[in-house]
């Protein structure tokens, strides 16, 4: 699924765009619509799947699987007990019932089969209709790798991501390739063209919105009227989109605020 795709789904429907991948991962690679049946909580849970394989060496991640494998298999054997004693409890109720009425045994054996058989169809009923869609812990390496990690559809490589470069030993994102995540991801944006100065200022008062737009206004004008600038594409339809985006997370720690240290 291409980084595209994901987010049309998500701006299509809030929440589409991490289904859609969780989705054509681990249940239906070929579906493109359709992801309500798969609940927030499965999503999240392949989603640390995912996230745990990743991030951790080989070793230990045969050493996760085989705690799983061995806790899928204690479970699976609980669910077997548990329906055993069930069925048990079932054929001695309809055993002790069956006897009190007046029939043959050929009668009661009839009737008992019937029962048995209706129970069993209403069981498998109620367990693919309850486990549409199910959990299915991964087992297997196999596994692993075609559906979290590595393979085609595998989550960890569907997943939007800026490309990331190398460049004087240094690793870097580009400004491209940061800017169009954050437009794709559909977080509202300000623009304002060079040569409509009434783009920037408040259409009631006349005056512009901040002495920043003031500013950058002046100065990509000058940028438009000055010959052999080094930006010499810019013409008076040009855009100038604003992204205003904060976090705590850039500062290590709550420090005094000081416009020239730490204005983002």
């Amino acid at each position: 699924m291409s980084e595209c795709q994901f987010f049309v789904r998500d701006i299509e429907q809030q929440g589409n765009g991490l289904r859609g991948v969780v989705y054509n991962a681990v249940m239906d690679s070929k579906r493109s619509c359709g992801f309500h049946n798969l609940q927030i909580e499965e999503m999240f849970f392949h989603l640390h799947i995912a996230t745990l394989h990743n991030n951790i060496s080989q070793k230990s991640s045969q050493n996760v699987k085989k705690v799983i494998s061995y806790m899928v298999k204690q479970h699976q054997e609980e669910i077997k007990e548990e329906r055993d004693v069930f069925f048990k409890s079932f054929n001695s109720s309809i055993n002790r019932v069956i006897n009190n009425l007046e029939c043959s045994q050929a009668q009661q054996n009839i009737i008992i089969m019937q029962m048995q058989e209706t129970m069993k169809e209403h069981m498998k009923t109620f367990c693919s209709l309850s486990g549409q869609p199910k959990i299915n812990l991964p087992v297997s390496d196999n596994q692993i790798r075609s559906c979290y990690t590595q393979g085609p559809f595998s989550i960890v490589k569907n997943l939007p991501h800026p490309s990331v470069s190398i460049a004087h030993k240094a690793a870097f994102i580009s400004a491209k390739q940061i800017i169009n995540h954050f437009l794709a991801s559909g977080l509202s944006t300000k623009y304002y063209r060079v040569g409509c100065e009434e783009d920037g200022k408040d259409k009631v008062t006349g005056n512009y919105d901040c002495a920043f737009i003031s500013k950058l206004h002046k100065h990509v004008v000058n940028i438009l009227h000055t010959n052999h600038h080094e930006l010499d594409d810019v013409t008076p339809d040009t855009s100038v989109i604003l992204v205003q985006l904060w976090s705590d997370d850039f500062e290590a720690h709550k420090i005094k605020a000081k416009n020239n240290f730490n204005n983002l």
